[in-house]
C-alpha cells in the first residue's frame, strides 16, 4: 500500500466531517490519530481514490481490517460489510445510549466484527 497524498487525506476527512465513517466517533478529543481505511482493501484490487477511502477510528479499522465481508449474527448470512460510500450510515445503524445497534444484516454483521 502506498502513501496516501495530503490532499487527498484531508478531503477524505472533511469529507466525513473529522468522524469515523464506521461507528460516527468525533477525532476530537481523541489521542490516536483517525486511519484512512480502504473500503475494498488493496489486496482485494481496491485502489486509493477518493471513493474507495473512508476515515475510520482505529478500532474500526484494525476490527475491520482487510474484511469485505462478516456474518450476520441474527441470520447466519454473510453479507458485504458497511460501505460508507454506497450505504447511508443512518439506514443500517442506530445509536442506543452510548453504543452502536446495527439495523439491518450488513449493520449488524459490521458491529459483529466489532465485538
Amino acid at each position: 500500500m502506498g502513501k496516501i497524498a495530503s490532499s487527498l487525506r484531508q478531503l477524505v476527512m472533511q469529507r466525513a466531517k473529522f468522524r469515523c465513517e464506521y461507528c460516527c466517533l468525533s477525532q476530537a478529543g481523541q489521542a490516536a490519530t483517525f486511519h484512512i481505511d480502504h473500503i475494498i482493501p488493496v489486496v482485494a484490487g481496491g485502489g486509493t481514490t477518493s471513493d474507495n477511502l473512508a476515515l475510520a477510528c482505529v478500532s474500526c479499522s484494525l476490527r475491520k481490517s482487510a474484511r469485505q465481508t462478516v456474518t450476520d449474527p441474527e441470520t447466519k448470512k454473510e453479507v458485504s460489510i458497511f460501505n460508507p460510500r454506497q450505504q447511508v450510515w443512518t439506514e443500517n445503524f442506530r445509536w442506543d445510549d452510548v453504543r452502536v445497534v446495527g439495523l439491518t444484516a450488513t449493520g449488524r454483521g459490521t458491529q459483529s466484527c466489532r465485538c
